[in-house]
């Protein structure tokens, strides 16, 4: 078989991550009515609480294709606390 090496990291989310998280929240709350570009923005403002997991990057990688830019700011997790019982 093939084997792929990726590295993941911890790193404090930030607005390039904005439709990353988006879609993770999309796929979590299928059929729930949740704003998730809200939620996004409101986990994005209190980076101080969470993170999100994106793919490591060597600093030696100079490649200039677009596409693997892209991949690499993709959202792969996140992990944050949001207090539910709070009213708005």
């Amino acid at each position: 078989g093939t084997q792929i090496m990726v590295d993941f990291v911890g790193r404090t989310p930030e607005d390039p991550d904005f439709h990353g998280i988006k879609i993770l929240l999309q796929q979590l709350f299928l059929k729930a009515h949740v704003d998730v570009g809200a939620l996004a923005d409101f986990i994005i403002g209190r980076n101080y609480v969470g993170s999100v997991i994106k793919q490591g990057v060597e600093d030696d990688e100079d490649d200039d294709d677009d596409d693997d830019e892209s991949d690499i700011n993709d959202v792969f997790g996140i992990t944050t606390i949001v207090n539910i019982s709070h009213s708005q």
